[in-house]
């Protein structure tokens, strides 16, 4: 009887174990500090949004990878200028930043892998004149379509142009609308301020988009998924996200 039984749980762990196994294996991975992109690619035929991690080289899905804002992401805004962000100045909101910060996501935009054959054209878009000193050329945007989460999300640069202000492409502070977007030009590189309002899970939505010379062209839906999550909580996400590592499509080594 005593043999029975000790086979019996001798069984029952390695089903447990198996199916603990399997659910690690779905784990996402957890970003939490390093340089990464989000990237825009086109071939010349078909749209890849994707999350570039520059660290490893390596290539993932929006859906396999959660973005951490950690508790030391944490951020006073100044007194004026940052209503967007969805608090009052000096209020708190987890903010990753343009500039690299240590035990941070440096999270930046990325149109490398744009391929596709574009054409000039000049956009009505005052922001691109702060940025390029022009409103004409080929542009890559990154549109914001839908935002889920407990705050407000917010996309914003430092002062380009030594105005004062900041120049504030994406807030969903207001609702969204066709001018919540992100404007790049193929082959480049850069960073911005990643704002949330509140501590939680958000789920930002966004789609590509350019002018090929006769037509846009609009990529589909990818949805990143980012944690504004104070400690320890994020240290228990981080738990997750090394065995999330077993999940890596490694889809285009570079």
């Amino acid at each position: 009887m005593m043999a029975s039984g000790v086979n019996a749980m001798k069984k029952t762990l390695l089903i447990t174990g198996a199916a603990l196994l399997a659910g690690l294996a779905n784990a996402q991975t957890y970003y939490t500090e390093g340089h990464a992109d989000i990237g825009i690619g086109h071939d010349g035929t078909n749209w890849d949004l994707h999350f570039h991690d520059d660290t490893g080289m390596t290539e993932y899905a929006p859906e396999d990878v959660v973005i951490v804002a950690p508790l030391s992401s944490q951020w006073a805004t100044p007194a004026s200028n940052f209503g967007f962000t969805g608090v009052a100045g000096g209020g708190s909101i987890f903010r990753l930043r343009q500039t690299a910060f240590a035990g941070q996501p440096f999270l930046g935009i990325g149109t490398e892998e744009f391929l596709a054959p574009s054409a000039s054209y000049t956009d009505s878009d005052a922001r691109l004149n702060r940025v390029f000193g022009t409103n004409a050329g080929e542009w890559v945007s990154l549109e914001l379509v839908n935002v889920t989460g407990p705050g407000v999300f917010s996309l914003w640069s430092n002062d380009p142009d030594g105005s004062g202000t900041p120049l504030v492409w994406m807030s969903s502070n207001d609702g969204i609308s066709s001018s919540d977007r992100y404007v790049a030009q193929p082959g480049a590189h850069d960073h911005a301020n990643w704002g949330f309002s509140k501590a939680g899970t958000y789920e930002v939505t966004v789609r590509g988009k350019f002018w090929d010379g006769s037509a846009f062209q609009t990529s589909d839906n990818a949805t990143y998924t980012f944690q504004a999550v104070p400690e320890p909580a994020s240290m228990a996400a981080l738990g997750l996200g090394l065995v999330g590592l077993l999940r890596r499509r490694n889809k285009k080594s570079v």
